[in-house]
């Protein structure tokens, strides 16, 4: 087996999506300016990956990190935002900086 390679099943897929996360976050999404720079196509699938990463955390019950993935989404106004704005009223969760 290679190195760092995750079995298939829903704990495989729950590790690549945490580690996908924190590679675009790192890579694009932090910084507002790339995140605009990332076209229409990109920002897209930046919006899916998130909002899917929203929802396994959900499901996780780890409802912070869920809260820091939607409130990415609203701040960079990636495809998806009314549905990461509605998750975050869904738990009552306010903004960060009022958006």
């Amino acid at each position: 087996m290679a190195a760092g390679f995750q079995p298939a099943g829903e704990n495989g897929r729950l590790e690549t999506g945490r580690h996908s996360r924190l590679l675009l976050s790192q890579q694009q999404i932090d910084d507002p300016a790339a995140a605009a720079n990332l076209g229409a196509k990109g920002r897209r699938w930046m919006g899916r990956i998130l909002t899917r990463m929203g929802d396994i955390l959900e499901q996780e019950q780890k409802l912070e990190e869920a809260k820091k993935t939607w409130e990415l989404i609203v701040q960079t106004k990636l495809p998806g935002e009314s549905a990461a704005r509605k998750q975050l009223a869904r738990y009552n969760f306010a903004l960060e900086g009022g958006l």
